[in-house]
């Protein structure tokens, strides 16, 4: 669906990467529940086996998984989503539709709006000013951007920026 590679070197440096990986990690850290580092692995390795064979339903299967009002899978699929549709990577919008179809019966009523307005291109102001920033934006800039998504709930901006991380570089963050 999307060359990884390619999308890094057009919206992050290696450095702003590494800074966000960094700060990333800490948060990952900061979380003291157990239910939620159990949830966050079987989303990465739902992400791995998409990345390996693009089978719909390994993205699928994120939907409803872990605990909140808006569970993880669902909050790491909306950063996911963010991140395609910003750099406009073709088949995003079929996808996202063919998840929303299926959120219907998978997971939260709050969490299939949040899905329903992502496919209908629709984000926070904190993702879409996250998706402004470029090679040139200042370290200071980047963390600032990123904490505005993070401080969302108690891990739904942890795993929205997970996602989006992980939609952007292709590579995923291992809980501890």
């Amino acid at each position: 669906l999307w060359q990884s590679d390619r999308l890094v070197k057009q919206v992050f440096s290696e450095t702003q990467v590494q800074l966000i990986e960094s700060l990333l990690k800490a948060r990952i850290g900061e979380i003291q529940q157990p239910m939620w580092h159990e949830a966050y692995q079987k989303i990465m390795n739902q992400f791995l086996i998409y990345q390996q064979n693009k089978d719909i339903k390994s993205l699928e299967q994120m939907l409803g998984l872990g605990i909140g009002l808006t569970p993880s899978g669902d909050d790491f699929l909306l950063g996911l989503f963010a991140a395609l549709q910003a750099n406009e990577v073709s088949g995003t919008k079929a996808l996202m539709q063919q998840i929303v179809k299926k959120s219907l019966k998978a997971t939260t009523t709050i969490s299939q709006h949040y899905l329903h307005t992502a496919a209908k291109g629709f984000f926070s102001g904190s993702l879409i000013e996250f998706n402004r920033l470029d090679q040139q934006t200042n370290e200071a800039e980047v963390t600032r951007c990123l904490f505005n998504i993070l401080r969302k709930g108690a891990t739904s901006g942890l795993d929205t920026a997970l996602g989006y991380f992980s939609g952007i570089t292709g590579l995923v963050i291992r809980s501890f």
